[in-house]
């Protein structure tokens, strides 16, 4: 038995070796369009991952946690890393109308399109959605939140934690959080505002309610300061591949939050 286990473990050993030498071999013609940055979603009652008599649930998923649209990975109190944001106005066609992603405008053209000043002057019909004016798509102002989660103890994956609608003011929460933390400059005159990837912070979920029901709210807690290298060199890394284009979300796969007219569906 011990020459077995031996064996098995110098051959899987030779296979590293190899492995290695081969690194990055095949993904050569790969391009920025070839992969998918996943969500790191916060699931609702209404999302059909949670549904066990649909064809698209995911085993053990349940409103209140966290999953990763890429690997379906679920998380109940996920760990991140923020390295940047951004803000735009997502539109999709209606879910009682079946939904589906139409496409993605800055803040400023939708607040043109709409003949507005600002996206909370906007008029919101029946079900909270402010409505394109020619077509049949509701326009989704969306915060993005690119984040570093772990995956695996010491194991960071990039990722984009989306929050719209009832999640939009944990979003600006989270953001005064961030942007209020101070450290101590090194020659003792004063404090600065360290980047975002200066912070780990714990996701959770707490339940908000109104007289239409309930819905799962994003909940943070920042719990230290990344002191890895490697950690720290990826943070940086993934933020200027956003910055520079090279890394980009695709949409195509995002949902809304809930609105609070909508939350008993």
């Amino acid at each position: 038995m011990e020459n077995k286990i031996a064996k098995k473990e110098n051959t899987e050993l030779a296979a590293m070796g190899s492995f290695e030498q081969d690194a990055d071999s095949g993904f050569e013609e790969a391009s920025k369009d070839d992969y998918a940055l996943p969500f790191l979603k916060l699931l609702q009652k209404m999302n059909p991952e949670v549904d066990d008599s649909d064809g698209a649930y995911v085993e053990g998923a349940k409103p209140g946690m966290y999953m990763d649209s890429v690997s379906n990975a679920l998380y109940a109190q996920p760990i991140v890393i923020p390295v940047h944001f951004t803000k735009s106005v997502l539109m999709f066609i209606p879910r009682k109308d079946g939904g589906g992603f139409q496409g993605e405008i800055s803040v400023q053209e939708a607040e043109k399109l709409l003949g507005i000043k600002s996206m909370r002057d906007a008029e919101r019909n029946n079900d909270g959605h402010i409505m394109h004016p020619t077509e049949n798509w509701q326009l989704v102002e969306t915060a993005t939140h690119y984040v570093l989660y772990e995956a695996a103890p010491g194991s960071w994956v990039p990722s984009v934690v989306a929050l719209s609608s009832t999640q939009l003011k944990h979003s600006r929460k989270w953001m005064t959080a961030m942007q209020q933390l101070k450290f101590d400059r090194a020659d003792g005159t004063g404090k600065f505002t360290p980047p975002m990837w200066a912070s780990i912070y714990q996701l959770g979920s707490k339940q908000d309610s109104n007289d239409k029901g309930t819905w799962s709210a994003l909940t943070f807690t920042r719990i230290g300061t990344p002191e890895d290298a490697s950690v720290i060199a990826q943070a940086k890394a993934f933020r200027e591949a956003i910055v520079s284009g090279t890394a980009e979300v695709k949409h195509e796969s995002a949902e809304p939050a809930p609105t609070e007219e909508e939350v008993g569906f």
